[in-house]
């Protein structure tokens, strides 16, 4: 069984209701991504670091723009996860 499920198997007894694996993979993810992020902010940027900041930002640009004019009923949206590259 996998460390995911096994979590999440943990995680729906404590909380009361069901938690996916998938769930606590991507929770896991974006803390990850964050860590990093603060890492990287902490040491000073380097030219990677830009290009990364850059990317994401331009990811967050299109996923609004793309939420805006395709789902414009979507009041609560989900970000890309990141800290704003901005």
């Amino acid at each position: 069984m996998s460390l995911y499920c096994r979590a999440a198997e943990l995680l729906s007894a404590r909380a009361g209701e069901r938690i996916s694996a998938h769930q606590v993979q991507a929770v896991t993810w974006l803390v990850r991504q964050r860590l990093n992020q603060e890492a990287a902010q902490r040491r000073g940027l380097n030219r990677l670091d830009k290009g990364r900041n850059h990317a994401r930002a331009n990811s967050e640009r299109a996923w609004n723009e793309f939420r805006i004019v395709y789902l414009p009923d979507l009041a609560a949206c989900p970000g890309t996860g990141y800290q704003s590259a901005a």
